[in-house]
């Protein structure tokens, strides 16, 4: 696998939500498929996105940790400090 692509898209929930680092950076897989549509493609031998590995994510449990890690480092670099600042006054955690 030389390309892959990772999405993460909050679920709607009525449990409470963890702090919004855990929730935005998760680090297990456990953190990653709690509060996130996991999505997982092999571009080179799937290139229509048809076959999404994360429904098997013991299976593919290193390429999904490393693509978050990715990720979280993107998130990092671009937000820095993941405590609401970046979000609209309104809608900052409190």
């Amino acid at each position: 696998m030389t390309e892959a692509v990772i999405a993460e898209h909050e679920h709607e929930t009525e449990a409470p939500l963890p702090p919004l680092a855990t929730a935005s950076t998760p680090q297990t897989l456990e953190e990653i498929f709690t509060n996130n549509d996991v999505q997982l493609f092999d571009l080179e031998s799937d290139p229509d996105e048809m076959h999404n590995l994360a429904v098997e994510p013991e299976k593919n449990r290193a390429t999904i940790l490393r693509m978050n890690g990715l990720l979280n480092e993107l998130m990092a670099k671009e937000v820095g400090v993941n405590d609401g600042r970046c979000l609209p006054q309104d809608i900052r955690p409190k």
